[in-house]
């Protein structure tokens, strides 16, 4: 019912510790083996000890019986913790898969997705994942347990265990008929769960557009309509799932009435002693009970897996990185483009483009909307790799050098600034872990975040809120300029800088870049004449290819 592809999922999950899993498994069966004396235990206080009068002895074998459950509960958490910590370790391990594969794939991948889904893959579905521990327990030892507990009671009473073979099919048959219930609903549920999931965090992310559009009523009846769904989805699942475990028990509950009465029977016509029925009532207890076990685990295995294999197939994704090379950037700030052709879908932004800044020089890129100054930028970040064409970076191929290395040298100032939740000292620092004290406030004060410090409640320690929300867009952008000027850059890459500033600021800025020392090369794009003119050389875009210098 569990699937081979949801098997193959499960197995796979366990790569590297599987000896973990199998020592939980043999644990396990040293259960099953401290169960089964209890038969031969019951069998001998009822047709041995209790006819000669023998309370010492029942006592001893009461004993005994005691002894056993407890050891069989004591081996029945050691499986369960071995395959618990066997699971963690392994979900710890995807998790690391997955943030592994979240940086290895590139921008161009991710700008192509839908975030609301990718992210309840990565949180949600890793979550509900890691709930495989639990019902694989439960398999494993309805399995194990029960395979040698039948046997035995089949050696007790070979009658009654043909009677009970006869029942166990129809918990079979029942299990698999209602699994695919289970497994139908259950899938509904969790594509039902992810979309009211994508729902809210496309809501979070854009409640300022909501708001300003006027839209909260329509949005709202979109999120009822998902919670309905939902609750549907759910109360059909959970439905199922009950009706499931209750068939499973009635079944168990008939089981052991009709070995009460066929063995009561056969103890009345001496054909099986009391000890033999009580012997057989006892394996056949322990059996139902891991039986039922096992039946409400596989709809939570169900889950589990189909969750793992969302995130399998995230992690198993093709896409090869934009770049992989290892050799150690030799850079001193000049970059090219040559021959460069790219776009973002099938026609092409860029047409056999070429573009070289030299070291030290600083060029204004011009142009209209939507030529691909932008994405000049981005090929030249290696956050692209065009068609054809090549991208160097100190008179090497990007495809050469060590991308992480060569960017920790780049200072780059986006279009719309990217600010984390914490302080704005650690969105200055951030990604330059070895700047200190010194190098910071050698930022704020060329950037002009000490003026923009003054003013904060708590200076450069104050919280700037996800996306920096609590900030105007200079404040934000400022902050985007200290933190590309953080640590000396040999190239900084200015995308329409003056976005929020006005003409003051504007001032400011090229007085800072004009006194940077050592003076990096620049490439900036911008609509701005006065920005445009300070520059040592305009470049100008039309239709993806460069029309000559205006200076």
């Amino acid at each position: 019912m569990i699937g081979r592809d949801r098997v193959a999922a499960i197995w796979r999950l366990f790569a590297g510790r599987r000896r973990l899993l199998a020592a939980g498994t043999t644990v396990a069966a040293l259960q099953a083996l401290a169960l089964i004396p209890i038969g031969a235990l019951v069998h001998e206080i009822f047709d041995d000890r209790m006819p000669k009068g023998d309370g010492g002895g029942i006592v001893v074998l009461g004993a005994a019986i005691l002894g056993l459950y407890v050891a069989g509960i004591a081996l029945s958490l050691g499986a369960r913790r071995i395959v618990l910590v066997a699971t963690t370790a392994s979900i710890a391990a995807l998790r690391t898969d997955v943030l592994a594969r979240m940086h290895d794939l590139p921008v161009a991948w991710h700008d192509r997705q839908d975030q609301g889904r990718l992210e309840t893959t990565v949180t949600q579905e890793v979550e509900r994942a890691e709930g495989v521990a639990h019902p694989l327990v439960a398999l494993l030892q309805a399995g194990i347990v029960g395979l040698p507990l039948l046997v035995a009671a089949v050696v007790v009473s070979p009658l009654l265990a043909a009677m009970l073979l006869v029942v166990i099919p129809v918990m079979l048959g029942m299990n698999v008929a209602l699994g695919r219930g289970v497994k139908t609903r259950t899938r509904l549920w969790l594509e039902d769960s992810r979309t009211m999931s994508v729902h809210l965090r496309t809501t979070l992310r854009t409640m300022t557009l909501i708001r300003a559009r006027g839209a909260d009523a329509g949005e709202q009846e979109v999120g009822r309509r998902h919670v309905a769904a939902l609750a549907r989805s759910g109360l059909r699942k959970t439905w199922t799932q009950s009706t499931w475990s209750v068939a499973q028990g009635a079944v168990a509950a008939f089981a052991g009435t009709l070995v009460l009465i066929v063995g009561g029977v056969a103890v009345a016509e001496q054909r099986l002693s009391l000890g033999e029925l009580l012997s057989f009532y006892a394996l056949t207890a322990l059996l139902l009970r891991s039986v039922a076990g096992a039946s409400g685990a596989t709809a939570q295995l169900v889950a589990a897996a189909e969750s793992l294999e969302d995130v399998q197939a995230f992690t198993d994704d093709g896409t090869p990185p934009t770049y992989a090379g290892s050799a150690a950037p030799e850079f001193d700030g000049r970059v090219a483009l040559h021959g460069v052709t790219f776009g973002h879908r099938d026609e092409p932004i860029l047409s056999g483009f070429d573009l070289e800044i030299a070291p030290g020089e600083c060029v204004a890129l011009v142009g209209p909307n939507g030529v691909g100054k932008s994405t000049v930028a981005g090929l030249l970040l290696g956050l692209h790799r065009p068609w054809s064409g090549t991208v160097t970076a100190g008179g090497r191929p990007l495809e050469e050098l060590d991308l992480p290395a060569l960017r920790r040298r780049i200072g780059v100032v986006p279009q719309e600034p990217a600010l984390r939740p914490g302080t704005v000292a650690a969105n200055i620092a951030f990604g330059r872990p070895a700047a200190d004290a010194e190098d910071l406030a050698r930022a704020v004060v060329l950037s002009g975040v000490d003026e923009v410090a003054a003013v904060l409640p708590a200076g450069l320690d104050t919280e700037v809120g996800d996306g920096g929300v609590l900030l105007s867009g200079g404040q934000r952008q400022r902050i985007a300029l200290a933190r590309a000027l953080l640590g000396a850059p040999r190239l900084l890459v200015l995308d329409e800088p003056t976005n929020h500033l006005d003409a003051t600021a504007t001032r400011t800025l090229l007085r800072t870049l004009d006194v940077l020392d050592p003076k990096p090369s620049m490439l900036i794009i911008t609509h701005e004449t006065e920005l445009a003119a300070w520059a040592d050389r305009i470049v100008a875009i039309a239709s993806g290819a460069t029309a000559p210098a205006l200076r």
